[in-house]
């Protein structure tokens, strides 16, 4: 079952094309944890034998050895190869780890489905973190609920269904936090839970262990294929492949579990299972930042064998031999941890920099734009709400909307200098930025897994229509939004010609030019020993991304023209002769990302917006 569950997460990172639901690998293990896990502790229960302090050594033991080399071999790769920030952020994501607060890392600053998620080494250990969080707070609970021996069962019940609840609730309000807290995973290490409890009991009555096992390599197999990253997940689809593992435990004497999932092979990745989740994730994705993207097939294949030789010897030249001695090690094992915390705190603090901190002073460009992002929640005045997250600058009596994604929060700075150094001449204005990345300002047009963004949006469309806002402005990355192709450039339509038809300015700022290669991180390879290379021609031609774009932007100007909406186009101040501009000769970057303009081009460059203050 282990190798069933470490394959699947392998398969789906390295080929998610292949396997698009193998993340539910993550959920069998849960199931085989929890059961492994309790059947031990009902187990020493039951005969008497139970010690926390046995428990928490064999923990130690089991979880730090693996865990410790790869920490060791993610900061020495992340010293080679990462630009300064990134080790900053890597610093901190070790720290995390380390005290297995990965999960709640994770949630906070990265979803697991995105793309930008596929340079995080250390994302896969949010899960190794759920289960360690279950594992601190489980024996007690047992231990307590054993006491009320008649209790157990519907105890453990009570506890799965309650956290199965949670899991259903923000799977819908809030899909980040249901994939990543304890909360609304604990359901499924408990689930294993139950199925240890019943395993032990002697039954009057046994399902016929053949039927059950098809059943449940059926669910697995259902949810691996189908199950894609737009999936409501965990929610109620969770159950699939969680249900469809407790039945393949439970009939362990079938015909499939003694031929296909006994067979030498499964159960030899099985042994290693642990070590290659940890050992996969930071090679695949450590490549991907190497190549500033996707890595070749024929690349992935060498990793997946790297990554089952480095787990193989971790097993058996770390692992068992340290597994092979006294509880005492217990002491070198926290001990030996508490370093790698410390060392993670240094590099957070930026107090141990990554080689690339001594390079050309091109590196601390290319490091500064990527984080120049001037849209700091500090600088405003917060008058939304959780779930309406709108910031206001000044005290005029006549406001101004800037409504849409990220890509509205770019022009900030520029309407933060006007107002700053003409106080006098736009103290009659309060700037207000309504904004939410990746949604799109118009209702009614895109689905999002977060219910949020959708109060968000009408809300605000609300907001706009009131009295005191004279002036609204949409902006946003429009060319990646599906629904500006059929319903939502309706909607958008209706929503312009209601706004023009109050009497208020509209202004529609279409897209910045979009190419990768405008992305600062792509003006240099990286090498993991030798200096690094950095590209000499800059100038991007903007012709194939306006091909692509072209049935958006008419779109927008067409219904921007039949509503008496004010259309900018960045590209006729941006590019010249289909030209366009990536870095002053000052050594500014135009650009913090691909998406993203850089606060400080903006504040002096982008005088296209003034026009919106006059």
């Amino acid at each position: 079952m282990r190798a069933i569950a470490v394959l699947a997460v392998v398969v789906f990172h390295m080929f998610p094309d292949l396997l698009r639901g193998g993340f539910i690998g993550v959920d069998i293990f849960f199931i085989i944890s929890g059961y492994l896990i309790s059947s031990i502790i009902l187990t020493d229960l039951n005969n008497a034998t139970f010690k926390f302090s046995d428990f928490y050594v064999r923990r130690i033991k089991r979880i730090f050895p693996a865990l410790f080399v790869i920490f060791i071999f993610i900061i020495l790769i992340g010293y080679l190869i990462l630009l300064p920030y990134e080790f900053v952020a890597l610093g901190k994501n070790i720290r995390f780890a380390t005290i297995f607060m990965a999960n709640i890392f994770n949630y906070r600053d990265i979803n697991y489905f995105d793309t930008n998620a596929n340079f995080k080494p250390l994302l896969h250990l949010w899960s190794l973190s759920v289960e360690e969080q279950f594992y601190i707070l489980f024996p007690l609970f047992m231990f307590v609920v054993y006491r009320l021996r008649n209790f157990v069962l519907p105890l453990t019940i009570m506890a799965i269904l309650l956290s199965f609840v949670a899991n259903i609730f923000y799977v819908n309000k809030q899909a980040s936090m249901s994939f990543y807290y304890l909360a609304t995973r604990a359901w499924e290490l408990l689930l294993g839970t139950l199925l240890a409890y019943i395993t032990l009991k002697p039954m009057k009555y046994q399902a016929n262990g053949n039927y059950l096992s098809i059943v449940g390599i059926t669910c697995i197999l259902i949810a691996a294929v189908t199950f894609e990253t737009k999936s409501r997940f965990p929610g109620w689809l969770a159950l699939i492949p969680t249900l469809g593992t407790c039945c393949l435990i439970y009939s362990q004497s079938s015909w499939f579990n003694r031929k296909i999932l006994s067979n030498s092979v499964l159960v030899s990745i099985g042994l290693i299972s642990y070590p290659l989740y940890l050992w996969h994730w930071p090679l695949i994705s450590f490549a991907r930042i190497m190549q500033g993207g996707e890595v070749q097939v024929s690349s992935r294949v060498i990793i997946i064998l790297a990554s089952l030789v480095l787990a193989a010897a971790t097993t058996y030249l770390v692992e068992r031999p340290i597994r092979k001695l006294g509880p005492k090690i217990f002491y070198l094992l926290v001990f030996l941890m508490l370093i790698i915390s410390g060392v993670a705190v240094k590099i957070k603090n930026g107090n141990l920099g990554p080689r690339s901190i001594n390079f050309d002073h091109k590196i601390s460009q290319i490091n500064f734009a990527i984080n120049d992002w001037g849209h700091n929640n500090e600088t405003f005045e917060k008058i939304g709400t959780k779930d309406f997250p709108i910031r206001s600058y000044g005290k005029g009596k006549d406001k101004i909307v800037f409504f849409g994604d990220s890509n509205v929060e770019q022009y900030w700075p520029r309407i933060q200098k006007l107002m700053q150094e003409s106080t006098q001449k736009y103290n009659k204005y309060t700037t207000v930025f309504a904004s939410w990345a990746s949604t799109l300002p118009v209702p009614k047009a895109e689905s999002y897994n977060d219910v949020n963004q959708n109060i968000f949006i009408n809300k605000t469309v609300e907001y706009i229509q009131s009295p005191e806002v004279k002036t609204v402005v949409f902006a946003a990355a429009w060319v990646g939004y599906p629904s500006l192709k059929d319903k939502g450039l309706l909607e958008f339509e209706n929503l312009l010609a209601k706004l023009r038809q109050q009497k208020k300015k509209v202004y529609l700022i279409l897209n910045i030019p979009m190419n990768e290669n405008q992305d600062p991180k792509k003006m240099f390879k990286r090498h993991l020993f030798s200096q690094w290379e950095f590209a000499k021609d800059i100038r991007i031609d903007s012709t194939r991304w306006l091909a692509q774009a072209e049935d958006v932007r008419e779109n927008l100007k067409r219904i921007a023209n039949s509503t008496g909406t004010i259309i900018i186009d960045p590209v006729d101040y941006l590019c010249t002769n289909n030209q366009c501009l990536v870095l002053r000769d000052d050594g500014v970057y135009c650009y913090k990302d691909i998406g993203h303009l850089s606060a400080t081009y903006v504040r002096d460059n982008i005088t296209f917006v003034d026009q919106i203050l006059e």
